[in-house]
């Protein structure tokens, strides 16, 4: 809190009361600045406080010790007054107190702004000595209004938008909070044991004192952990966090769920009748720009999955909540994967994990399941199976069931389930038992599957055969379960042109009634993991093809969906994170031995049959394909969302099974081979693109022909590639050749040639022939406004080449023409939203700078960041969106420098440093990205240290010139020319400063390094990506495609 010059008594226009000392301490915590404090008259008996808030003075007092009252208040306020002449309104502001009512439950840390009616003059009066018999207060008065300049300003308040008012509310409460943490102030919540005023239903901020652990297998572990949560719940724990670790994508998808209620807990209580701000929610929950304007986490972000079970971590960490119960549940994967990274080790709350495996013996304490005693195995096996015979009648039969089940609480619920839907009797339940324990031994087992002689598995054995007598389509349902994630299986995965809904429901209702799934929502149902596993391992070689086979096609037809594209307007990030889930259980468990076999003629299939059914199945392997393909282009650090390589696997088993069905040269396999060269142009690997690309137009030309538009394409797709890899020349025959086709196939006048036109306008500017550029740009000009359109894209696409050409000529008049016409028209048909308009509106700033015209350049450069946002529009942040904002921010600030104004610049400075950083601690900028953000950082550093010396804020500059100095160092070395340079710009500080011996052995130290290598003959390097301002040394451009 700055402290403030002094005022004279005149200067203070608003007076304040504090009742109780605690109020004193909440007031001085609300001020923006501290005054020095004026002469009083000696008979004003009051004690005082000066400061300002938002530009108005403010004098505070206080009430003597134990002199309540208002009486007492009175007296305060009258020798204020006259102290203090030019006051304009007084306030009283307690913080206790409340009004209950069945209208308007006033509680304490309820906001109350109270306003005057014809009954009542808006300040009122309660005897809380007295309470009435129904529990309410009794109101026995009211005061006199406010006065007129409280009630305009309350009026004033009212018309601010919410959302508005209450981010300024927030962001004042939360740095009031921070602050008063830091000093270990009284302000800070108390902690649930201590603070007895939170509602019932509030998800409390906890803290993790041990670890609890379930080893044990088939016992009903998932069950006694729920058992466990529901009983301890509220009595205990405040929240129960609930962890699927069947694998490392479960996990990942169980932190974001449990961030996403953490967001919703939030919003309800910050904003329980208005619309939440989630912006600012995500802020204070430190994954600003990963929520959405509904609330929902936005899973495609580069800022990489890490930042999500950081920010869980933390709030788990947080002192102020000291009670929470981590579930852990089915942490039975090991080798995969290291789950100690996804276990927290700080807080005060409880982790309750449950495993078959004994390894987290070491490292917590440890409750192995045992089978049930005889008493509760049969009482829960005769209630399950809803006996109606005294049980003494059949005592013997009872014994004789869960003694050969073992005891098992699993098997004894199946064999219950079984014999209450077949209505047999406990004596003929041990006749099924046998004959199918005989049946499950003559099965061979695979991948030497541990269940084989588990007593358990005869049970399921005999309700699947059940199940099968009665509903094929219901045993094959599960069967195919057994190759997805079991945890959230939806109808919606099945189209309904197999089955309708009723028809599916009672397929599942079947399998329910047997207890082999479990019913967990509308249209969601579960497979027990024990069962899961049996029911995927108990399949032969023929069986396990055909299940498979389905599951493909079924995964492959939900893949092609319009929800799975990131290009569709309706694309569905739950949705997604679904599919891709079951796909990585697919991906675990598929066995490739088996792809071979897909291919063959069954004889149980007519040929029309088989051909359809493998058609499909080309098509399921393209769809997956696609959708990890999708995954890398716009999530490549979100791994477990689908990766470039897990494409690349699966568009070669789409390969290979087209080839199998179709052949070679079919046009559906040239087409996958095409898609499987996209992937390696999005990776960059345009090598390995151009030889897939090549290979295909060969077959193409071979095939098709020539001037076939499938062949036409593969060309524009292979100049493309060129281009990217720095081929030029190449490309510019490809283009060529590509438009000489299309004219002869389809007319200058078709939207693919006017297309090709520019991309060869693009290739020639970047092989660096303009005129040549600027000619072919204006015939796609003239064609695109003749056949398309003023207003369609492609036209709009010439215009922005024309612009780029002539920034690239340095005719920067004609450039900033051209691109405003550009920009204009893309207004007109996309509004504010068109990425191409961020680009342009950038590239209008720069050219205005690079002319020197500063205030112009940040004029347009701040509209650029608007229109970023607006862009983005709080869905998807991808890596380039995140450092080409930030980009943006270090360019206003230097802009803010070059017309010295340098406060600014230094408050754009910091906002840029901050996003930086974080983009390379998170690791979200990679390869040239990486390197131009980390120039850019310190450059930052660099500048920022500059202004202060400029300024003679010596201290300062030093501590800045050292970040960046420390920050060089650790990167490139000690003897880096950029680390020498930044010693020389210490030893500069000091000289500045009058300090000649501190000076003195930073210039030693930078001389002597200077020598080293040839140290200190190089400059900094200013970051790439960063709008250039220099007005003597223009810089060439390359430009974004359009």
């Amino acid at each position: 809190m700055a402290t403030k010059l002094q005022k004279s008594r005149n200067d203070y226009t608003v007076g304040w009361i504090c009742a109780i000392p605690i109020e004193i301490e909440a007031a001085r915590k609300i001020l923006d600045g501290i005054h020095p404090k004026p002469k009083v008259p000696s008979d004003d008996e009051n004690c005082y406080e000066f400061g300002e808030i938002n530009g108005h003075n403010v004098v505070i007092s206080w009430l003597p010790r134990t002199k309540y009252g208002t009486t007492n208040a009175a007296l305060v306020a009258n020798c204020m007054r006259k102290t203090f002449k030019r006051l304009r309104f007084g306030l009283m502001i307690g913080v206790g107190g409340g009004a209950p009512s069945p209208f308007n439950d006033i509680r304490l840390g309820d906001i109350v702004v109270s306003q005057p009616t014809d009954r009542s003059g808006g300040v009122i009066q309660y005897d809380f000595g007295k309470a009435m018999e129904k529990g309410e207060f009794k109101m026995i008065g009211s005061l006199n209004a406010p006065p007129r300049i409280l009630l305009s300003g309350v009026a004033a308040m009212a018309a601010i938008d919410p959302i508005k008012l209450g981010r300024r509310i927030f962001d004042v409460a939360w740095d009031i909070e921070k602050e008063d943490e830091e000093r270990g102030g009284r302000f800070s919540y108390p902690g649930e044991d201590t603070d007895k005023l939170f509602r019932g239903n509030y998800l409390h901020v906890p803290a993790c004192e041990d670890e609890t652990e379930i080893h044990v297998g088939g016992m009903g572990k998932t069950q006694i952990a729920i058992e466990y949560a529901y009983r301890h719940h509220g009595s205990y724990y405040t929240a129960v966090l609930w962890v699927s670790a069947a694998n490392e994508e479960t996990i990942r998808a169980s932190f974001i769920n449990i961030m996403e209620h953490i967001i919703e807990e939030q919003a309800r209580i910050t904003w329980p009748e208005s619309t939440p701000d989630y912006e600012m929610i995500s802020r204070k929950l430190g994954i600003a720009g990963l929520v959405n304007s509904r609330g929902e986490i936005i899973v495609d972000s580069e800022i990489i999955i890490n930042d999500i079970q950081k920010a869980l971590f933390h709030w788990l960490q947080l002192s102020k909540n000291s009670k929470w119960l981590l579930i852990i549940d089915n942490a039975d994967d090991l080798e995969n994967f290291d789950i100690q990274k996804y276990i927290p080790n700080h807080g005060s709350g409880d982790i309750f994990v449950t495993s078959r495996r004994p390894e987290f013996s070491h490292v917590a304490e440890q409750a192995n399941l045992e089978q049930l005693d005889k008493d509760s195995a049969i009482n829960l096996l005769s209630s399950l199976a809803h006996i109606t015979v005294p049980r003494k009648d059949v005592e013997h039969e009872l014994v004789a069931v869960v003694t050969k089940l073992g005891f098992m609480p699993l098997a004894i619920s199946h064999a219950g389930y079984f014999m209450q839907q077949t209505k047999v009797s406990p004596g003929e339940y041990l006749l099924h038992y046998e004959e199918a324990f005989m049946d499950a031994q003559a099965r061979i087992p695979r991948f030497g599957w541990n269940y084989r002689r588990d007593k358990a598995s005869t049970t399921w054995e005999m309700s699947f055969s059940r199940v099968e007598k009665e509903n094929t389509e219901a045993a094959f349902l599960l069967l195919m379960c057994s190759y997805l994630n079991y945890e959230e299986i939806s109808e919606d995965l099945w189209d309904t042109e197999r089955f309708n809904r009723a028809q599916f429901r009672e397929m599942v209702g079947l399998l329910s009634s047997y207890s082999l799934v479990r019913v967990v929502g509308t249209g969601i149902f579960s497979v027990h993991p024990v069962v899961h596993s049996w029911a995927r391992e108990r399949q032969a070689q023929p069986e396990r093809l055909a299940v498979l086979k389905d599951v493909l096609i079924l995964l492959g037809n939900a893949s092609g969906r319009d929800k799975m594209s990131r290009e569709s307007s309706n694309w569905d990030s739950r949705e997604e994170r679904m599919i891709l889930a079951h796909l990585g259980y697919l991906d675990q468990h598929f066995d490739p031995s088996a792809f071979e076999s897909f291919f063959h003629q069954e004889e149980t299939k007519t040929g029309v049959e088989t051909t359809a059914e493998n058609k499909n199945l080309v098509i399921a392997f393209y769809n997956i394909a696609a959708v990890y393909n999708n995954g890398g282009k716009y999530g490549k650090a979100l791994q477990w969302l689908g990766e470039y390589d897990e494409a690349v696997l699966w568009y070669e088993r789409a390969i290979a099974s087209s080839e199998e069905f179709f052949g070679k040269n079919h046009p559906t396999t040239l087409s996958t081979v095409s898609a499987l060269a996209s992937v390696y142009y999005n990776q960059k690997k345009y090598s390995m693109a151009i030889q897939l690309y090549k290979q295909v137009l060969d077959n193409k030309e071979r095939v098709l022909g020539e001037d076939h538009p499938s062949t036409l394409e593969t060309i524009n797709n292979l100049a493309l590639a060129y281009q990217h890899q720095g081929s030029y020349d190449v490309a510019v025959q490809l283009f060529q050749k590509a438009l000489i086709g299309k004219e002869k196939c389809w007319g200058e006048h078709h939207l693919s040639t006017i297309e090709t036109v520019n991309s060869l306008s693009w290739a020639y500017q970047c092989q660096g022939s303009y005129d040549v550029a600027i000619q072919l740009s204006q015939k796609a000009l003239t064609r695109g406004e003749k056949y398309l359109g003023e207003d369609h894209p492609s036209t709009l696409a010439a215009i922005y080449n024309i612009s780029w050409i002539y920034t690239q000529q340095n005719r920067d008049d004609e450039a900033i023409q051209w691109a405003r016409r550009a920009l204009t028209g893309y207004e007109k048909v996309s509004g504010t939203h068109h990425p191409q308009k961020v680009a342009l509106t950038n590239n209008i700033a720069s050219l205005y700078c690079r002319q020197g015209k500063f205030k112009n350049g940040l004029l347009w450069c701040k509209r650029a960041l608007v229109c970023k946002g607006k862009t983005l529009g709080g869905s998807k942040l991808f890596v380039q969106d995140y450092l080409q904002m930030f980009d943006l921010v270090h360019a206003i600030a230097s802009m803010h420098r070059e017309l010295n104004q340098c406060n600014e610049a230094i408050k754009w400075y910091k906002r840029a440093l901050i996003g930086k950083a974080k983009a390379l601690a998170n690791r979200t900028a990679s390869g040239k990205d990486y390197q131009s953000t980390l120039d850019g950082v310190h450059h930052i550093l660099e500048q920022i240290a500059s202004i202060y010396k400029h300024h003679g804020k010596y201290d300062k500059a030093i501590q800045w010139y050292k970040r960046e100095l420390f920050s060089r160092r650790r990167i490139f070395g000690r003897i880096h020319p950029s680390t020498v340079n930044a010693i020389r710009d210490i030893a500069s500080v000091y000289k500045k400063k009058g300090m000649r011996n501190k000076a003195m052995r930073w210039y030693k130290r930078y001389k002597r390094l200077a020598m080293v290598e040839g140290g200190g003959g190089f400059g900094r390097t200013l970051p790439s990506n960063v709008v250039e301002i220099s007005v003597n040394r223009p810089k060439k451009r390359t430009k974004p495609s359009p």
